[in-house]
């Protein structure tokens, strides 16, 4: 390698260093200086076609990183970041083709699968979601993202109970994970087990005090353990659904519950009032004489 090729590999880990850090302009003025040098060089134009997507420009990203694609088509990057574009376009079977692409020149491209996983998600292709998640934890059993959005697909797909192991082992990798406990807390509520969601709530707001959706997931499961465990827990439930409230005033599922407690508590006025701003979620059984969330 010649001084000059030491040069410009020097400049273009510059600019890559500074696409890294989220300084766009920068990394595209290097990399615009080295394409009056090389101007077929498929490493640059992948990187500016990067830079043009990052700067919202996918149209153009896309044309370089096809120049790039014409100059090298052995890179499995360059079809990753030619899906990513595509997939932000909401182009998603071209994007899945691309991602094709890229698995078939690196059968073990992690980022590959996930991004394909999350796409097939897009497309309510949830079994080849699935598939492909299985398959990346296969190769890096220790990918936390995978375990993590693979409980996520189990958790709407009503099998919380595989979701909560996947939880378990993204905690397990990353204690410090508070989407996880509150996702697992979510699927602990929902199979009614209420002491475990109480305990993973408790830890979201440990690591997160102004995480709104937390304390209304706490207040609707202390609601629950009033109804299904003849255990009062309605003011604990108000305090945490008015803190909810306080911190975003326009989560639903916290206005709901808010409206349903006042209701039982005989407060009917501010009651329906949240009622209304809840889309209507409370629902009165007029046989028994009783409100309760629809739902």
């Amino acid at each position: 390698m010649n001084i000059e090729s030491e040069k410009f590999n020097e400049l273009l880990n510059n600019a890559r260093v500074y696409f890294s850090k989220s300084q766009f302009f920068e990394a595209k003025e290097i990399c615009n200086s080295l394409i009056k040098i090389q101007p077929n060089n498929p490493n640059v134009l992948h990187l500016l076609g990067l830079i043009e997507f990052k700067l919202e420009n996918g149209n153009k990203g896309l044309e370089l990183i096809n120049k790039a694609i014409n100059i090298n088509s052995e890179n499995p990057i360059f079809f990753l970041s030619k899906g990513t574009i595509l997939k932000s376009l909401a182009k998603y079977s071209e994007a899945i083709n691309n991602y094709d692409l890229a698995i078939e020149i690196k059968p073990d491209f992690q980022e590959a699968y996930f991004n394909r996983a999350i796409t097939y998600y897009k497309i309510n292709e949830m079994n080849k979601s699935y598939n492909d998640f299985c398959t990346l934890i296969k190769i890096n059993p220790k990918s936390s993202e995978a375990y993590f959005e693979r409980g996520n697909l189990l958790s709407i797909n009503n099998r919380d109970s595989d979701a909560i192991l996947d939880y378990n082992n993204v905690i397990s990798l990353n204690p410090k994970n508070t989407l996880a406990y509150y996702r697992r807390a979510n699927s602990f509520r929902r199979l009614k087990n209420f002491n475990e969601a109480i305990k993973d709530y408790d830890e979201v707001i440990s690591q997160n005090p102004k995480m709104s959706e937390a304390y209304c997931g706490r207040g609707l499961t202390n609601i629950a353990i009033t109804r299904f465990l003849k255990i009062n827990k309605y003011n604990e439930a108000l305090s945490d659904l008015e803190k909810s409230i306080s911190i975003n005033p326009n989560l639903l599922e916290a206005k709901a519950g808010l409206s349903f407690i006042l209701l039982r508590k005989g407060r009917n006025e501010e009651g329906l009032n949240f009622d209304k701003e809840s889309n209507g979620l409370i629902r009165f059984n007029a046989t028994k004489g009783i409100y309760y969330i629809n739902g």
